[in-house]
């Protein structure tokens, strides 16, 4: 396992590191003092220089800071550290969906329309509140997602879904920067008036959604093909067969909620994200095989392995903070960076079961915080580019290595026991010389110090996170 060294952002410090997209760098971090777990995404050293990036980097900051919903990720702060700016999430326990329908085709099951069902319906009730979010004069913001897929809807243990990634989400303060003649988002997830570069709104969020659904229920790709162009037409033009094409036991209730997402003619769709999570409610609640707790079921049996493998990761990193605490705490050494490495995440230790891992790291882990944090809005300002000329970073995963590798328990080991001999070396009383008249019984030496009640090490911990109820 590789080590980096730890590195403060903001209240957090960084852990371990997590995976690296296109545009952005992604940590676990910590609180220090508490349990508090957090995701830092910075911006990646070599687009420092690319004013456009550095834009909508800031830009996602400002509009994840307003955004405060059960089904919507949530931001602790933002900023910038040495130059690069960083947006510093809650970290969530579970998995994006698209490694729940991986796992579920490869162990050969088919994933029950009423959980795809649950599913977007709390998708669609997040998106219902992040299209109707306004700012901080009470306008409406006009906030189009525009990546809605399976990289970017999070399943939780818990039941609870989230959609992730607001990198290149549209509002109407946006228009004005956005540059016309380029496609944003995947492909295969876009509307056919994105593909043709006429204006978004909220509805190219449900055709999206739509499209979700489909897959989930089928487990193929709707519009997959084998060249952009072709990818582009059949979005476009080609006649979309129904999922029961593909699966005999969908009931036409949900068939019809999937198909009339995928309506061409926009003002065919649902008009919002509420209209679709009230006909999603209504079939849920016709339909006998569907049980509120299904999701937290399949959530829990299908990614158990991945929970398992994760939560190692973290016990690892309280471990770490326990016996660094333990062993030179009283140092009082204020570059902490130095004193100490953890673990990376190695992508090879983990099964990446991602089918089309988000080139904007849309399929990064969010794990969920122990800590509720209540902040006020920020006021959503124009684009203000974060300036270039800052000193180089220290935050890309190079930056962080230490010039050594060093096993852990060998580590340990070798702490704990230059501690030890250095303690029997200071403790061990010297021995007094002997009288002249020699010695005489009952003036032996005394009890050792430090031997009495009370004062080795403390061994309480505290509750690691993901082993509570509900977690």
């Amino acid at each position: 396992m590789d080590f980096v060294h730890r590195k403060r952002v903001g209240s957090f410090e960084i852990a371990a590191h997590l995976d690296s997209g296109g545009m952005a760098d992604v940590f676990l971090a910590y609180h220090p003092g508490s349990e508090e777990l957090a995701v830092v995404k910075i911006l990646r050293e070599h687009l420092r220089e690319a004013p456009e990036l550095l834009a909508m980097f800031h830009d996602e900051a400002q509009i994840m800071t307003r955004l405060r919903h059960p089904n919507v990720v949530r931001v602790f702060e933002s900023g910038a550290a040495e130059g690069l700016p960083f947006i510093t999430m809650e970290y969530l326990a579970g998995d994006h969906l698209g490694v729940l329908a991986r796992v579920a085709r490869r162990r050969e099951e088919s994933l029950p329309p009423s959980l795809v069902a649950r599913i977007a319906l709390q998708a669609a009730n997040g998106l219902a509140y992040v299209h109707d979010v306004t700012d901080e004069q009470g306008r409406p913001l006009g906030l189009v997602h525009r990546d809605i897929s399976p990289q970017n809807i999070f399943v939780c243990y818990d039941g609870r879904i989230k959609i992730l990634d607001f990198g290149i989400a549209w509002t109407r303060r946006r228009e004005a920067s956005t540059r016309t003649g380029l496609l944003k988002g995947k492909l295969r997830f876009m509307s056919p008036e994105q593909i043709q570069a006429r204006p978004v709104d909220r509805r190219s969020d449900i055709f999206a959604l739509g499209i979700v659904m489909w897959e989930m229920l089928t487990f193929k790709k709707l519009f997959k093909a084998d060249s952009d162009y072709k990818t582009m037409k059949r979005i476009c033009e080609e006649p979309i067969a129904p999922p029961s094409a593909l699966r005999a036991d969908l009931s036409a209730g949900l068939e019809s909620v999937v198909m009339r997402c995928l309506e061409r003619d926009r003002d065919a769709r649902y008009q919002d994200a509420a209209e679709l999570r009230a006909a999603l409610s209504e079939y849920l609640l016709e339909d006998p095989g569907s049980h509120p707790k299904e999701l937290i079921k399949t959530a829990q049996r299908l990614l158990a392995h991945r929970r398992a493998e994760k939560q190692q990761v973290i016990d690892s990193i309280w471990h770490q903070e326990e016996l660094r605490e333990y062993l030179f705490g009283d140092l009082q050494d204020s570059d902490r960076s130095d004193s100490t490495s953890i673990p990376a995440i190695d992508p090879r230790a983990v099964e990446d079961l991602s089918e089309e891992p988000a080139p904007d790291d849309g399929a990064y882990d969010w794990p969920e915080p122990a800590i509720e944090r209540e902040h006020a809005p920020e006021p959503f300002e124009p684009i203000k580019p974060f300036s270039s000329g800052s000193p180089a970073p220290s935050f890309t995963r190079e930056a962080l290595q230490p010039q050594h590798s060093w096993k852990l328990p060998a580590a340990i080991g070798c702490g704990l026991a230059v501690v030890v001999v250095g303690l029997l070396a200071l403790l061990w009383p010297s021995p007094a010389p002997l009288p002249a008249g020699g010695i005489e019984p009952g003036t032996g030496p005394g009890t050792l110090p430090g031997t009495g009640p009370g004062t080795g090490p403390g061994t309480g911990t505290g509750t690691l996170p993901g082993t509570g109820p509900g977690t």
